[in-house]
């Protein structure tokens, strides 16, 4: 027969943010605090002991916007956001089991995780808006073995009895960096200025 399987076994969600003026019309601030975590049960996934399998994460992050009011016409937003990641089981997606112990799944720490932007906004005239941006994104993603897994472990593979012991195969450790650049116009017009 088929065993229960249940989706979710926790989750929170908490956030709170607060922001207004620093300076009367001129500097205006945004602070936003949030912290979240789940804990799910994989599907059709067991351990050796017959529990469901589980796969646990916790996020966080940080957020601060600025935006200053340079003149009239022009306004400067500059926005920083850190973010910490943690996956505690991570399930392989090398190979699919229906038996893995948590010794043979990965986590997932995110080492270096932010977002920083500025971006400049002009009236030119009453019909002409310009804006210029700037984003900057590192991407430090890594999927590491389980900190009590023994060194000389080995990671066996059975597809006969679909399961998975010692060790995850799999070690992922990626570093990159996006940097984009945009610029915009718009020009309002309306068929009853003729």
């Amino acid at each position: 027969g088929f065993k229960k399987q249940n989706r979710v076994k926790s989750v929170y969600d908490v956030n709170f943010t607060v922001g207004g003026p620093v300076v009367r019309k001129k500097l205006w601030f945004v602070v936003s605090l949030r912290r979240w975590a789940a804990t799910n049960y994989v599907g059709n996934t067991f351990t050796s002991t017959g529990a469901q399998a589980i796969d646990d994460g916790a996020l966080g992050d940080a957020t601060l916007r600025l935006t200053g009011q340079a003149s009239q016409r022009n306004k400067l937003s500059l926005m920083y956001s850190r973010h910490w990641n943690w996956r505690g089981h991570r399930p392989n997606n090398w190979v699919s089991t229906t038996t893995s112990d948590p010794i043979s799944t990965v986590q997932a720490p995110m080492t270096l995780d932010y977002m920083g932007e500025a971006k400049w906004t002009s009236v030119v005239t009453s019909r002409l808006l310009v804006e210029a941006a700037m984003f900057t994104l590192p991407v430090f993603y890594n999927l590491v073995a389980q900190p009590d897994a023994a060194p000389n472990a080995v990671a066996t593979y059975d597809p006969i009895r679909s399961t998975m012991s010692g060790v995850t195969p799999r070690e992922d450790h990626d570093s990159a960096r996006m940097n984009s650049y945009s610029g915009s116009f718009v020009q309002y017009w309306s068929p009853y200025d003729q």
